[in-house]
């Protein structure tokens, strides 16, 4: 019996799926590596949690993360071409997911350095 092969041609994916996802994996990115953090060291947040200086970070990153998802969901409902799209998800990260990261994973630091009795 011969080997099949597929059974039609292989088809690019779709571009409108393909930046759906993309968006999508780098705004979860910082939930995730929170979620992850929290459960495997559960002493990172402590600073982020004991201060109001940490609580308005956090409440910095809630605020970007959703501005993140507001910007990435206009641009998707947009009449923008290919390369506008591109450009604008750079923005996306650059603007909502960078800042979000940095607090997530340096916040703790400068909390406790911001804090520390002089």
């Amino acid at each position: 019996m011969a080997p099949k092969g597929p059974p039609g041609p292989i088809r690019p994916p779709d571009p409108q799926k393909a930046y759906r996802t993309g968006i999508g994996v780098v705004l979860a990115l910082p939930i995730v590596i929170g979620v992850a953090l929290s459960v495997l060291s559960p002493s990172h947040f402590r600073p982020l949690l004991g201060s109001s200086l940490g609580l308005a970070l956090l409440a910095l990153g809630v605020v970007l993360e959703a501005l993140g998802v507001g910007a990435a969901w206009w641009v998707d409902r947009g009449t923008w071409s290919w390369s506008a799209r591109r450009f604008a998800s750079l923005g996306i990260t650059a603007l909502f997911v960078f800042p979000t990261l940095w607090i997530l994973l340096v916040g703790p630091a400068f909390v406790v350095v911001a804090l520390e009795p002089r």
